[in-house]
Formats: structure tokens, sequence, C-alpha cells
């Protein structure tokens, strides 16, 4: 696993063209077909002006993005990102969307700056395989409201996968690795989710939906 400072220097050279490699791969569109599948389940998660949504690792904002598309969402969004220059391409991307609501911090998944339950929504796609597991897990259960959600996206194992690691220096997390991890700290409720029939995604990343139980969970 790279350290956090090659990341970061490697993250603010890909800043200026990051959006054209997400679009080249068809993650915005992946993207929108999640939240729009979410959408349509408000008895699951019901987001609004007042709701509160941290998406880390924010990146160029792709994530956030289909987030206030499909939700057409108002409401507080804070995003944190280890490189400076994609917290930049964030704010000007997420203004083109006129998402008034926008705080941004360049800081780490490993230590959120952030109070206790404060989250209604936290998501996050192709960060865990960059850091420390308990770590990562204990933070972003941390700063989620009780019985609230959190998105994980990560690299889904396979032909794809091993190119991943071998580019960028990740640890491949499988579905079963991410609920062992989850159970240990006290959440038990993970539910896969698809992003969309024809999504040649679904071969390339996996997304998991976790509903925190409570606070009472293990900190490690």
């Amino acid at each position: 696993m790279v350290t956090n400072a090659i990341l970061t220097e490697r993250y603010d050279e890909l800043a200026n063209t990051w959006d054209d490699i997400i679009i080249r791969l068809g993650y915005d569109k992946a993207y929108e077909n999640l939240f729009d599948a979410l959408q349509c389940r408000k008895s699951r998660l019901d987001l609004n002006h007042t709701s509160k949504v941290l998406d880390v690792g924010i990146g160029s904002g792709s994530l956030s993005a289909a987030l206030i598309k499909s939700f057409q969402f108002e409401g507080e969004l804070s995003g944190i990102d280890i490189s400076k220059s994609m917290l930049q391409q964030t704010q000007v991307n997420l203004k083109h969307l006129g998402h008034k609501r926008l705080m941004l911090k360049q800081a780490s998944i490993e230590k959120l700056p952030f109070p206790d339950n404060y989250f209604d929504f936290v998501i996050t796609a192709h960060v865990l395989e960059h850091c420390s597991i308990a770590l990562a897990i204990t933070e972003l259960l941390r700063v989620l409201k009780p019985k609230a959600y959190l998105l994980v996206i990560t690299t889904r194992p396979g032909l794809w996968g091993q190119w991943i690691k071998w580019k960028w220096g990740i640890r491949l997390r499988s579905k079963s690795y991410l609920q062992k991890w989850f159970y240990v700290l006290g959440v038990q409720q993970m539910e896969e989710l698809a992003f969309g029939k024809n999504s040649w995604i679904q071969w390339m990343s996996t997304a998991q939906l976790v509903q925190s139980n409570s606070k009472d969970f293990l900190v490690l």
C-alpha cells in the first residue's frame, strides 16, 4: 500500500483529467443509476434540505454530483479528500450544478474532522482500498447518526482489481472481508446494490449499503 504522501501527489497530478477518466470508464452514469434506484426507496433513505451528507474521498465530485442530481439534494454536503487539487476541482464541478451548501476540507478518512453522530448519510468510493480498514470504518461509523446509512463502493476483486492493485498499490477488499469488519464493529446490516442492469461497472466495483444499528460499536 502506497503512503498518503505519494497518493496525494498522484491525485494532485491527475486532478485536471480525473473527470475525463470517470466519464470514459462510465462511473458517472453508474453512480447516477445507483442513486436513482435508492431515490425510489425513500422508506430506506429519505434526504431533504435539512439532511447532512458526507462524501469521504470526494475526488472531483462525481459521486456527490450523482447524488445531487438523483435526489435533487439541497441539504448540507461536506467532502474531504487528501488532495487539495481534487477539492478545487470539486468546488468548480458542484458549483456548476448549483449546489450552494458545500463544505470541503483536506483530510484523511482515518481522522475525519467532524463531530460524532453528525451525518444522515455518508458515501465513499474507492477509498477503503488505500487505508487502515479498522481506522477507516471506525471513523465512518463515528460520524454517522444512529440508524443512518453508509454507502461504500470498493474495487471488485478480479482481473480489473488485480490491474488496479498493480497500478495503484491498493489492498483489495472483498464483500466478505468488509462484512467481517462491520460485524466486528457492531454493524450487521449490509446490502449489495447494483449499478444498473447493463452497467459494466458491476464487474469493476461493488457497492454496499450499510445501516448503523447503534453507537455502541467497538472502537479499535
